[in-house]
């Protein structure tokens, strides 16, 4: 949750029958690498679309691919991570499934972000940040009531 609260709220999605080249659009305008693709009717996310998807469409079908539906060219996937999740063991499961991009879900199972790696490393920085500025201060401290004494 702390590495949602960093980013924007709004998630980026396309539906199913959208065509590749609106997806990029959407990831053009908001500057993002990825987009979710839901499901018109229930608005569940299915896949996603990304930088690496947008290169093997274009690679196996050319100019032609911008006008294919999403559906065929998205990554179809279950996997995602609760709001809930570690850092450090969605972290490993993105690396072990080799994606950069999961969808988060809550408690109800309704998507309420779309994380990345680089969101993911951020938070882990941050947190060894704050554990060296904590145990400089301790060390500092420790330092000071010796020197008093």
């Amino acid at each position: 949750s702390d590495v949602l609260a960093r980013k924007s709220n709004a998630i980026i999605m396309v539906g199913q029958k959208d065509i590749l080249q609106s997806a990029i659009d959407s990831m053009h305008a908001a500057a993002i690498g990825s987009v979710v693709v839901v499901n018109e009717m229930s608005g569940k996310p299915v896949g996603i679309v990304s930088q690496t998807e947008i290169l093997g469409a274009i690679h196996d079908l050319g100019s032609a691919a911008l006008s294919q539906c999403v559906n065929f060219i998205m990554r179809r996937t279950s996997l995602h991570c609760a709001v809930t999740d570690d850092v450090k063991a969605t972290v490993a499961r993105m690396v072990q499934n080799r994606v950069r991009h999961m969808v988060v879900l809550n408690a109800s199972e309704q998507m309420v972000g779309l994380i990345s790696m680089g969101d993911l490393v951020a938070a882990r920085l941050n947190s060894y940040q704050l554990e060296t500025d904590v145990l400089r201060d301790m060390a500092r401290a420790s330092s000071f009531v010796s020197a008093t004494h």
